[in-house]
C-alpha cells in the first residue's frame, strides 16, 4: 500500500520540483511588453473616438456601478472629466508596466483598468480580449520584471541564490501561472480546431473563401487574390484546422514547436492583413512567447549579438572614412568630441591636419 502511494505521489513530486526551477522569465517579460504595447496601440487608434466608444455618452448606454452593463471604474461617475482621468491613468499605467516599474503593483492596476475598459463597451471586443484578460489576471502572480525592465526599482532578484520558503513559493507561483496561461492557449487552439472540424465549410475546404467575401473582413487589393485561387483557399483552410488541432502536441518536440509557431504566426499575420483584426492577431502572436524556454531565448540573444557584431565590423571595414581636424583650440576639441559622439558605428578615423604622419587630404588617382 505504501509503495503504491509513493508511485502515485512521484509525478506530483517531479512536477513540483520542475515548477520550482527558474522558468519562463523571458516569456513573462515578453508577455508584459507585448500586451502593454498592444493595448497602448489599441488606445492610440481609438483615442480620437474615445467619447463615442467609451465615454458617458457612448453608443453603449452608461450604467452606474451595481447595475447591469456597468463599466467598472467608469461607472463611478458620468462626468466627462472622470472619464478622461481614468483613461489617462490607464495609458500611464500601461507605460509604466511596459517599462517594468513596480510590476507587481502595476500589474494589478493594469488588470483592473483594462477590465473596466472592456466592461464599459463589450461591443468592440474581437475574441482575443478574452484570452488577454485571463492572461492579465494570471500575470499579476508572475514575475514579469526579470528581464526587459529598464525602470525596475531595486536590484534584480536571483531566486536561485536566495534559498528561502518565500523564494520557493514565488518560483512555484510564477511557474504555475505561466503554465496555466500556456494551457489556456493550447485549449483555445484545440477547441477552435475541433469547432472547425464540425463545420461543413471547413470540411469542404471552402471556409476561407466565404470569410474573405464578407465585406467587413475583406481587403480589396489582396483578398481577391486569395479567394480567387481555389487550390490556395483549400490548402489554407485545411492548414489552419490542422495547425490548431496539432498545436498542443507539436509543443512537445523542440523542432515541431518551431514549425507550429511559424505557421501560427503566419496565420495571424494573414488574419491581420486580410480581415483587419489587428489587436486580435497581435495578442495571439505575443502569447507564442510562452512556447520557448529561457535557454532558447539566451541562445537566440547570443546569436543576434554575434550577428550584430559581425555586421558592425563589416560596416566599419567598408565605411571607414578619414576625418581631419585640429586639436590646438578649445573650439576644435569640442567639435571633435561632438562628431565622435555622433559616430556610433565608429567608422571615422580622426587625424590632426598638422600631424606629419596623417594620410593625405586627397587620395592619389588610381
Amino acid at each position: 500500500m505504501s509503495q503504491r502511494l509513493r508511485l502515485r505521489s512521484r509525478p506530483i513530486t517531479d512536477l513540483t520540483r520542475w515548477l520550482l526551477g527558474e522558468r519562463w522569465l523571458y516569456a513573462a517579460a515578453l508577455l508584459r511588453v507585448g500586451f502593454g504595447l498592444t493595448l497602448l496601440f489599441h488606445l492610440s487608434i481609438m483615442y480620437g473616438a474615445r467619447h463615442y466608444v467609451w465615454g458617458p455618452d457612448a453608443f453603449v448606454p452608461w450604467a452606474p456601478l451595481g447595475e447591469p452593463g456597468h463599466g467598472g471604474f467608469y461607472a463611478l461617475s458620468a462626468a466627462p472629466l472622470w472619464f478622461e482621468a481614468v483613461l489617462a491613468l490607464t495609458c500611464v499605467s500601461l507605460m509604466l508596466w511596459v517599462l517594468g516599474w513596480r510590476t507587481r503593483v502595476m500589474g494589478v492596476v493594469v488588470y483592473a483598468l483594462i477590465r473596466s475598459l472592456f466592461e464599459r463597451n463589450p461591443a468592440i471586443l474581437d475574441g482575443g480580449d478574452n484570452l488577454l484578460i485571463i492572461a492579465l489576471f494570471l500575470l499579476m502572480f508572475a514575475r514579469t520584471d526579470a528581464v526587459l525592465a529598464p525602470a525596475r526599482a531595486g536590484p534584480p532578484r536571483n531566486a536561485l541564490v536566495v534559498r528561502s520558503t518565500m523564494a520557493e513559493a514565488e518560483r512555484l507561483l510564477h511557474s504555475s501561472t505561466m503554465l496555466a496561461i500556456l494551457i489556456q492557449v493550447c485549449l483555445l487552439y484545440f477547441s477552435s480546431g475541433l469547432a472547425k472540424v464540425a463545420g461543413e465549410r471547413w470540411q469542404e475546404g471552402t471556409a476561407l473563401y466565404y470569410i474573405l467575401r464578407v465585406q467587413e473582413f475583406a481587403w480589396p487589393p489582396l483578398s481577391p487574390l486569395i479567394y480567387g485561387n481555389a487550390a490556395l483557399v483549400t490548402v489554407l483552410s485545411y492548414l489552419s484546422v490542422l495547425d490548431q488541432l496539432a498545436y498542443p502536441f507539436m509543443l512537445l518536440n523542440r523542432v515541431a514547436k518551431r514549425v507550429a509557431v511559424a505557421v501560427t504566426i503566419g496565420m495571424h499575420v494573414g488574419i491581420a492583413l486580410l480581415m483587419g483584426l489587428l489587436t486580435f492577431s497581435m495578442i495571439m502572436i505575443v502569447v507564442q512567447a510562452l512556447v520557448f524556454s529561457d535557454s532558447e531565448y539566451r541562445a537566440a540573444t547570443r546569436w543576434l549579438l554575434a550577428r550584430t557584431r559581425w555586421l558592425r565590423a563589416t560596416a566599419v571595414r567598408r565605411m571607414t572614412v578619414n576625418v581631419f581636424g585640429g586639436s590646438w583650440r578649445d573650439r576644435a576639441q569640442r567639435v571633435r568630441r561632438s562628431t565622435s559622439a555622433l559616430d556610433w558605428l565608429q567608422t571615422g578615423r580622426r587625424h590632426d591636419v598638422r600631424d606629419p604622419d596623417a594620410p593625405p587630404l586627397t587620395e592619389p588617382p588610381s
